[in-house]
């Protein structure tokens, strides 16, 4: 008897906690990039989110409802600014081409992450500037 009571009072732990997850997220909102190139960094309210694709796949960020200002970033391109209105519930798109800035005059040089706790989704500044995020730069053919 006590078993059941046990895997009954489980079963509705589960409910209760699923239930709660399901509700926090219609209390959020999202944000879908398409830009042009896809590695070029998310950033909301100067936060970095992450790449704006992953292999070709848009990714979709989770936001909490408000007005957020966006930039996407990427070393060889112009910054693009916007600011949108996160709808609970809802996706807010935005589908951007970079533009792309002069080519920069040699020397050049070469940076490498060695590998560590980080996420491959990272972001690399150097100088205060976005150049990418962490799987960019940490094998041997990348950097």
């Amino acid at each position: 008897m006590n078993s059941k009571r046990s895997m009954g009072s489980v079963i509705l732990l589960g409910m209760l906690m699923f239930g709660n997850v399901a509700l926090a997220q219609k209390d959020m909102g999202y944000l879908k990039v398409d830009a042009d190139p896809g590695r070029t960094g998310v950033f909301v309210d100067d936060k970095y989110l992450g790449p704006a694709a992953n292999f070709r796949v848009d990714r979709k960020y989770s936001l909490p409802p408000g007005q957020r200002t966006v930039r996407l970033s990427e070393p060889r391109y112009k910054d693009f600014t916007t600011t949108i209105n996160i709808e609970a519930g809802k996706t807010t798109k935005i589908k951007q081409v970079m533009e792309k800035l002069p080519i920069p005059e040699p020397p050049y040089g070469m940076l490498k992450i060695v590998k560590g706790n980080h996420s491959k989704f990272t972001g690399v500044f150097l100088n205060d500037h976005f150049m990418g995020h962490v799987g960019e730069y940490d094998n041997s053919v990348q950097g």
